[in-house]
């Protein structure tokens, strides 16, 4: 087994992988592109995106018969992301495909995370969420269990009928759901279980490729921890203790430092996070995750100009596709409901 891994580690393809990605990048969106669009309206944005990369995409969603201008953009943009990233893995071999996989297995966890919250709400059926379709569980089964499934006992035994180990991790939180269990403390449950599923798979490498991937996942666990703590310090409502729900292996803020901690500028001192102190200081509890994770995002956009030959690529290209996903969103969003150019523009993830 040790051989396997490690003659699979060995065969990574990153110099071709990492080529592909930069020429792709010419076609992202400037901040320029984006100042013109917030400007328009839904139908320039329209036929901005039919002179774009994603014509062929906005063109299928025409065909499928998506009514509004809004619901054409969000499906075509979502369609052509989720499937350059998907293409991108694909492509990816040995250590590049797996550590890619853990990358974008963002989409398992966001996914995950809206069946537990229609399990805990009793809320399946209708208006499907716009699924992130590029992790290693397919957006068909979620769309199945979404729309198919007779009650959360049928859910969670096509969760265990699926037999992958992210789905049966969600069968795991669901349970916890029906038991009673609050829903934070299911997805805790749920995260921790794909966690160990990561650091399992990152021990394999040793690699400095892994070792980076391994400090991105402890700067994502930081923002859960971060988050809670932010919410405690605040008086908002939480199910239990701060200290019982912080998730373990933070890069930065580890649980001693989360739990003994009353001042933000000492929480964060001496790490990547005192670039955020003024963003979130002043801040409604409701904005702090919104505000992490756009500082999140313009972290990891800066690997993409790092080591040529690594990971560093690949993270960096991942956030810039998702970045401009969720920056046309915002700008079809705001323009749909009659926001001020500047007020889009400033909502927007710089780029």
């Amino acid at each position: 087994m040790k051989l396997f891994w490690a003659r699979k580690y060995s065969q990574g393809n990153y110099g071709y992988l990492n080529a592909l990605m930069r020429a792709r990048s010419s076609l992202f969106l400037k901040k320029e592109d984006y100042l013109r669009l917030s400007e328009g309206d839904l139908e320039a944005l329209e036929q901005f995106l039919l002179d774009s990369r994603y014509a062929e995409s906005y063109r299928s969603a025409l065909v499928i018969g998506e009514r509004s201008i809004l619901s054409r953009v969000e499906t075509a943009v979502a369609n052509y992301i989720c499937g350059e990233l998907r293409h991108f893995h694909h492509i990816a071999e040995g250590e590049a495909s797996i550590l890619l996989g853990l990358i974008l297995a963002r989409a398992d966890i966001l996914n995950s995370r809206l069946i537990m919250r229609a399990a805990y709400t009793g809320r399946f059926g209708g208006k499907q969420p716009r699924w992130h379709d590029y992790g290693s569980l397919p957006g068909s089964l979620f769309s199945d269990l979404w729309q198919n499934s007779s009650g959360l006992s049928d859910v969670i035994e096509r969760c265990h009928n699926h037999g992958h180990d992210f789905s049966l991790a969600l069968a795991d939180a669901l349970v916890d759901i029906r038991r009673g269990y609050d829903l934070f403390r299911a997805e805790r449950g749920f995260l921790l279980s794909i966690l160990d599923n990561f650091w399992e798979r990152l021990e394999r490498s040793g690699t400095t490729n892994g070792k980076m991937v391994k400090d991105l996942l402890g700067m994502i666990i930081d923002t859960w921890n971060l988050g809670i703590w932010l919410k405690h310090r605040y008086g908002y409502p939480l199910p239990g203790k701060e200290d019982v729900l912080y998730l373990p292996s933070g890069k930065w803020l580890d649980q001693t430092r989360l739990s003994s901690t009353k001042v933000l500028n000492d929480l964060v001192k001496g790490t990547p996070w005192t670039g955020i102190i003024r963003t979130i200081e002043n801040q409604r509890p409701q904005d702090f995750q919104r505000s992490i994770s756009i500082y999140m995002w313009t972290w990891q956009r800066k690997y993409f100009r790092k080591d040529p030959l690594g990971i560093a690529v690949a993270i960096g290209y991942v956030a810039k596709e998702l970045i401009e996903w969720e920056n046309l969103n915002l700008i079809s969003v705001g323009l749909a409901v009659g926001m001020k150019e500047r007020e889009i523009f400033e909502r927007l993830i710089p780029v």
